[in-house]
């Protein structure tokens, strides 16, 4: 298990450490072999470790079997007697075989984060509850774009996406530019905009209008910002709808809600089309 953490913790109010599992290779009887057998096809156990913002271990937890899911191993974590205990108002970082929610920050699905943009730092009451929220979600979206700021000032290259050696390339949206960019292209679709193809040429420069009526100082522009957030939901929709395809995990067109009678299969449709 390697955990990087960068050098400076001042835009991370809050965060007390990191947290991340790691399998450790074990000798089973034949017939148990089947339950210990990881992602990787080892036979293993998963270990959850816990550090502070020292790279001190402050909390382990060890005997799940390889073939329990990280998140699984974390639920159990947090709902012991004797478990990991997180404070209200702080958080550990985690990585993406975790489900982002209060106390634990995720980084986003399909974005692509090269360690080697940042300095290298060092290596190295009780929550009941591992669910996300809307409120989490917009949480870390007002932090991904105050880290973005930061970036940007440190490196004075701005958010431009031109030119290979460009620093800060991706804006991230918040909940409410994401739900004006929804209802506009509900508006596009009822206006006679819709083709065979998708949209009629110039529908994006009519998203950018729309987007500037409703945030007059935004910096979104067509290009890159909103032809790249609709093709991230194009292929988001996609995956959602291969994994709904699947046995045990549905949609429920009332509470707008993913439902599954299979915690298990949930999880290993989001390591298998989501995170890998």
């Amino acid at each position: 298990m390697t955990i990087y953490l960068i050098t400076s913790w001042s835009n991370l109010q809050g965060c007390i450490g990191a947290l991340d599992g790691t399998y450790i290779d074990v000798q089973t009887p034949l017939l148990d072999k089947p339950r210990y057998r990881n992602r990787k096809g080892e036979i293993s156990v998963n270990i959850l470790g816990v550090v502070n913002r020292e790279m001190n271990f402050v909390y382990m937890l060890s005997g799940w079997e390889g073939s329990a899911a990280d998140g699984r191993v974390l639920r159990d974590a947090v709902n012991r007697v004797n478990g990991l205990k997180v404070p209200n108002g702080q958080y550990y970082l985690c990585d993406n075989g975790y489900m982002n929610c209060p106390r634990f920050l995720a980084p986003y699905r399909s974005v692509r984060y090269h360690l080697d943009e940042w300095s290298a730092g060092s290596r190295a009451p009780q929550q009941h509850s591992i669910d996300s929220s809307n409120e989490w979600s917009m949480w870390r979206d007002n932090l991904a774009n105050e880290l973005l700021l930061a970036m940007a000032h440190a490196s004075s290259v701005g958010t431009s996406c031109k030119g290979k050696n460009a620093v800060v390339c991706r804006r991230m949206w918040t909940r409410p530019e994401e739900d004006v960019l929804v209802q506009a292209l509900k508006e596009l679709l009822t206006t006679g905009w819709k083709s065979d193809n998708g949209c009629r040429v110039g529908y994006l420069n009519i998203l950018q209008d729309k987007m500037m009526m409703a945030f007059p100082r935004t910096d979104l522009h067509s290009n890159p910002h909103i032809s790249s957030k609709m093709h991230s939901w194009k292929k988001q929709y996609n995956t959602l709808f291969t994994i709904f395809g699947g046995t045990g995990v549905g949609w429920n067109l009332t509470t707008k809600i993913i439902e599954t009678d299979d915690d298990e299969a949930w999880e290993t449709a989001c390591k298998v089309h989501l995170i890998l």
